[in-house]
């Protein structure tokens, strides 16, 4: 594990909350995402259901897309997982999220 994926994991694990899939408990970072057409193919974007989030994960997180998870009580949809990436190495991931 290098330095900033250490950073990166420290930080979502110190102030994410919980979330579930398939029955496993994992800690993420959930925010709105206005920029979700950064991830989604624009026929996506438009055929999805609002609200769209994005929840910011460690980087080994091995959540797949299609997985259904549960935070805060509601029940979201895994659309896109995307690698954010540090000099060459993914130091966490982003999985963009719709009901």
């Amino acid at each position: 594990m290098t330095a900033a994926q250490q950073r990166f994991r420290a930080v979502i694990l110190r102030l994410g909350d919980s979330f579930v899939v398939s029955g496993a408990t994992r800690k993420g970072l959930m925010a709105t995402s206005r920029r979700y057409r950064d991830f989604l193919t624009t026929n996506e974007a438009d055929a999805v259901l609002r609200p769209i989030r994005a929840l910011y994960v460690p980087y080994d997180d091995p959540t797949p897309v299609g997985s259904g998870l549960v935070h805060d009580g509601k029940s979201w949809l895994v659309r896109q997982v995307t690698p954010l990436r540090f000099a060459g190495t993914t130091v966490a991931k982003v999985l963009i999220l719709t009901t």
